[in-house]
């Protein structure tokens, strides 16, 4: 493993400011920013080693539901974009929430399919959704907020 890691550089930057860098500051304005400045490199610190399982686990539950959703709905088009690789889970993540949104935009002006199906897919996104918003609130560690 390589030393320091990212969330000890984040607390040791964080910690070099406090100490350092605010007792020279004289402007309360300043000090306010910087102080809001320490507590986002601590909070992004402590969350960093939930940030790779979080991105797995989400790919992978948006994966399944907008296939899901993509192949019953006979969106052909959205669903061959689900076979496109990504150099990183974080890009992946951000290809797979572009495609959520389109196929969410599709839905609700969807009319071919039947209203059960329809009510099904949306129903499906928004179990998705509310899974999205728990997984990312344990990721930051606000999950109990």
């Amino acid at each position: 493993m390589h030393r320091p890691r990212a969330d000890e550089l984040l607390t040791g930057v964080a910690t070099a400011l406090e100490e350092n860098v605010l007792p020279a500051l004289d402007d309360l304005s300043a000090q306010r920013q910087l102080k809001a400045s320490v507590r986002l490199l601590r909070r992004v610190g402590a969350a960093w080693d939930r940030l790779a399982p979080y991105l797995v686990s989400d790919n992978d539950d948006v994966r399944h539901t907008v296939e899901g959703i993509t192949r019953g709905l006979g969106y052909t088009d959205l669903a061959e974009r689900l076979d496109t690789t990504t150099a990183s889970p974080a890009a992946e993540n951000e290809a797979l929430h572009t495609l959520l949104v389109e196929v969410d935009r599709r839905l609700r002006v969807d009319t071919r399919a039947d209203a059960p199906t329809r009510s099904r897919s949306r129903d499906e996104l928004s179990a998705l959704y509310r899974r999205m918003l728990a997984r990312e609130a344990d990721a930051c560690g606000t999950g109990g907020d």
